[in-house]
């Protein structure tokens, strides 16, 4: 058994996930350089007790023991949902007219459980409004870039994003190292 935080954890390979998650996934998010990540996990509940008390998550769906969750920084997730030009294109896509970050959440849920997957869910993650566009204008083709998204248009910002995304990973390992020894 292994103590983290305070938290008596049955065993390593459960921290060792909900750590990997953290920096991969996690990092931009807490560090404020992305407004949500999506992943899926085994044990979520070591992972959520580590996140900040201004970090917020959604299951999106269980399946086989696994949960698909969006952990978000709920003040940059609506700051970004509430931009005019994204907030028109989910309306577009049939989410709510009247705008609240629950009613929108909550269509994006629907969204997942409807059997098709919602690529917009790129715009909550903080992918350009035109690059998510253009994934679902040609299916995922023609892209000029794939990293963290594909890239469609602007190149040159997409990898300086995705570079901060990599610092922001670094940091947050370096961070743990000191924290939780891993």
């Amino acid at each position: 058994m292994t103590w983290v935080n305070g938290l008596h954890v049955k065993n390593r390979s459960s921290t060792g996930e909900a750590e990997e998650a953290l920096i991969r996934y996690c990092s931009p998010v807490l560090l404020g350089c992305k407004p949500a990540c999506l992943f899926n996990m085994h044990d979520r509940s070591l992972l959520l007790c580590l996140l900040p008390s201004y970090i917020a998550s959604l299951v999106i769906r269980e399946h086989n023991g696994r949960a698909l969750l969006l952990v978000f920084n709920t003040a940059l997730l609506e700051e970004t949902v509430l931009n005019n030009p994204i907030r028109s294109a989910l309306i577009e896509m049939g989410y709510p007219i009247r705008y609240s970050l629950p009613s929108f959440l909550a269509h994006l849920k629907a969204r997942f459980g409807s059997g098709q997957f919602p690529h917009e869910v790129g715009l909550f993650l903080g992918y350009p409004l035109d690059d998510v566009r253009d994934f679902i204008k040609y299916k995922g083709y023609n892209y000029k870039l794939c990293g963290v998204w594909k890239v469609y248009n602007d190149v040159k910002k997409a990898k300086q994003c995705f570079r901060q995304y990599d610092l922001c990973r670094e940091c947050m390992r370096t961070l743990l190292k000191r924290v939780i020894h891993i």
